[in-house]
């Protein structure tokens, strides 16, 4: 087990030796003091300090305010009030990009991450046509932002993203791919190397969402879960106040019979939580019951 650990991180490392040099869209000092908050689940200290930063209607607020309301999504917390909270901003800022003349390089990135969000509210709550009409409604930006990849790693990170996944449908499912004919060419081996990119970087909303989307991809459709492991080892290492990455830890780790982490070192982490309500230590405590 280890020796496949090792292999997997040499490899990992040789993607990401030569870090990208693709400046970011946002002050990161700022916004990594709030993500850092928001990846160890202290949501409602990731609000207060956002609200004295930034101005309630920045680029900066929308991205926190969507990540706060999915984190309480999978906490259990107002789920279908937050679910619409994150389709209202998504459809306000799909007929914003309509009317605009002329968008930021902010503008986009907001409208395809808030985007992201609402598809991963879709699949959660299986709203299969609601997802397709949100990835059409993606479709215009997508495709700028993948020529456009090398400008800003928020860019780099969206492309990777994509590439990785679509790349992933056409190689695993042939006869799914015929029907994603309108969607821009995605190529999962140039998705990785960006992805492999990401993982370089010093900003929390780049690094953290490459490193779990490859994770989720890994462990969910390629099913290797020995390289799964090593990414949410990763996490875990990094937030450790977080229970969906000690949860997802678990799951790999009783998957691989290894000795990454055990319900009762999980069990411990949820109960002796400052940051977590008693609903939502419940609600964690519940779902390692069923690992």
């Amino acid at each position: 087990m280890l020796n496949r650990i090792v292999a997997i991180a040499i490899t990992i490392t040789s993607f990401t030796l030569n870090a990208f040099s693709a400046e970011s869209l946002f002050d990161k000092t700022k916004m990594t003091e709030c993500f850092n908050l928001i990846y160890n689940y202290n949501l409602q200290a990731a609000d207060s300090l956002a609200t004295v930063e930034y101005n309630a209607n920045s680029h900066e607020r929308f991205i926190i305010d969507i990540n706060i309301q999915w984190y309480n999504i999978l906490s259990n917390v107002n789920k279908v009030e937050n679910y619409n909270k994150i389709t209202s901003t998504f459809i306000a800022l799909v007929r914003r990009s309509e009317k605009a003349k002329l968008q930021s390089q902010k503008d986009i990135f907001l409208l395809l991450y808030s985007g992201i969000f609402k598809l991963r509210c879709d699949a959660y709550f299986d709203e299969k046509f609601k997802a397709l009409d949100t990835y059409f409604k993606l479709l215009p930006n997508i495709k700028y932002v993948i020529k456009h990849s090398n400008d800003c790693e928020e860019y780099k990170l969206l492309a990777g993203m994509y590439n990785y996944a679509f790349g992933s449908i056409k190689q695993q499912h042939p006869l799914l791919a015929k029907s994603l004919i309108f969607f821009p060419k995605a190529d999962m081996t140039l998705g990785q190397t960006q992805l492999n990119q990401c993982l370089k970087s010093d900003f929390p909303v780049v690094k953290t969402e490459a490193s779990y989307f490859l994770y989720k991809v890994r462990s969910e459709i390629n099913k290797d879960y020995t390289h799964s492991e090593y990414l949410i080892v990763l996490l875990h290492n990094q937030y450790k106040e977080n229970p969906l990455y000690a949860i997802e830890l678990l799951k790999t780790s009783t998957l691989l019979k290894s000795k990454g982490i055990t319900k009762k070192e999980v069990d411990t982490l949820i109960a002796g939580s400052r940051a977590l309500s008693t609903d939502q230590k419940n609600h964690f405590l519940k779902t390692i019951e069923t690992i």
